[in-house]
């Protein structure tokens, strides 16, 4: 016996679907867009600076982790450099110290990364857009907006781009 609404036919035989029924909204009669329609100069003023200061503090944050990921990379290049350098001129150790060296490196800022994510701030394990959109829509989805999900977002996008994940 096949469970209820399933079938492996196409076009299904079944109306299932058809029963179901859902609000109908017309988006020009809703009082949403009735007031909305109805701001002053002033409401605008005020949400085109909103909108302009999240668009400084993002763009702030970006040139920020940025440097950050500068900072990393071109340390660990230098480091790589230096023991290049100073090690002997033949030989396998030549090839293989600066190799540990610059996996162990990667290894460790994404194993940094993926703790943080896992303990520190685990609302950070996604992309951000479908927790939002779910989040949005009234699905509970703990620790998503707070100071430990920004901090790993941050940080964790740093340490993996940083670990050339």
């Amino acid at each position: 016996m096949s469970y209820l609404g399933y079938t492996s036919e196409f076009p299904r035989k079944d109306n299932q679907y058809k029963k179901k029924e859902s609000i109908a909204y017309d988006e020009f009669n809703s009082l949403v867009w009735v007031r909305g329609r109805q701001n002053n100069w002033k409401e605008n003023i005020k949400h085109w600076f909103v909108y302009m200061l999240g668009g400084v503090l993002i763009g702030c944050t970006a040139f920020g982790m940025d440097k950050l990921e500068e900072i990393l990379v071109d340390g660990n290049r230098e480091y790589l450099q230096d023991i290049i350098d100073h090690s002997p001129t033949t030989g396998a150790k030549r090839v293989l110290d600066p190799l540990f060296t610059y996996c162990g490196i990667s290894a460790f800022l994404g194993l940094l990364a993926g703790t943080m994510t896992v303990y520190y701030g685990p609302g950070a394990n996604g992309s951000g857009l479908a927790e939002m959109i779910g989040y949005m829509n009234g699905v509970n989805y703990p620790d998503f907006i707070g100071i430990n999900t920004w901090l790993t977002k941050i940080f964790g996008v740093v340490f993996a781009v940083s670990s050339r994940l």
